[in-house]
């Protein structure tokens, strides 16, 4: 397309077209920082046993459950996905006409899918997914000063390390 005889309407969407090209996205989720071994569960900046999960496998465990039944599968990724999608299409949809019309831009875009997502993922974890803790998970937490039994929350690490970062899609 050539663009010295496009109006500024035909400049603006052929601007547009070719950032789509790009294929920017977005991740949201447990990030892979919180894989790294500073990032320990339940103790103090990463400090402490050497034993504890970090925070990305605690994620992974939860998500999936583990082989030895130890930790009981409370999918908060996959079912948001899975139970979202279509809602999550609509909105997509709904901001690439945004988009195209030049309202926002596609970084706008972008960020404003992360944060719905990253809420849908937080609200899945604070609906206490079943099953309930067992016995010997809720004494544990009220040894550790978090009486109560919600399922996926004790200090809130986990709820805290849902985050999204925008990508250009250049890598």
């Amino acid at each position: 397309m050539t663009t010295d005889k496009a109006t500024s309407y035909g400049k603006a969407l052929e601007k547009q077209i070719k950032a789509l090209h790009k294929k920017p996205y977005v991740k949201v989720g447990v990030l892979s920082e919180n894989f790294s071994e500073d990032k320990k569960v339940g103790t103090s900046k990463g400090k402490g046993k050497s034993n504890v999960p970090t925070l990305g496998e605690t994620a992974v465990y939860n998500e999936f459950g583990t082989s030895n039944g130890r930790i009981p599968e409370r999918s908060f990724i996959r079912w948001t996905h899975d139970n979202k999608k279509a809602e999550w299409i609509r909105r997509t949809n709904e901001l690439r006409k945004r988009v195209m019309r030049g309202d926002i831009t596609t970084e706008q875009a972008l960020g404003l899918m992360g944060e719905m997502i990253q809420k849908d993922i937080k609200d899945r974890i604070l609906s206490n997914i079943s099953p309930a803790n067992a016995q010997a998970t809720i004494d544990q937490k009220t040894r550790d000063g978090n009486p109560g039994n919600r399922t996926l929350i004790n200090f809130g690490q986990l709820l805290g390390s849902i985050h999204w970062s925008r990508h250009d899609g250049n890598h």
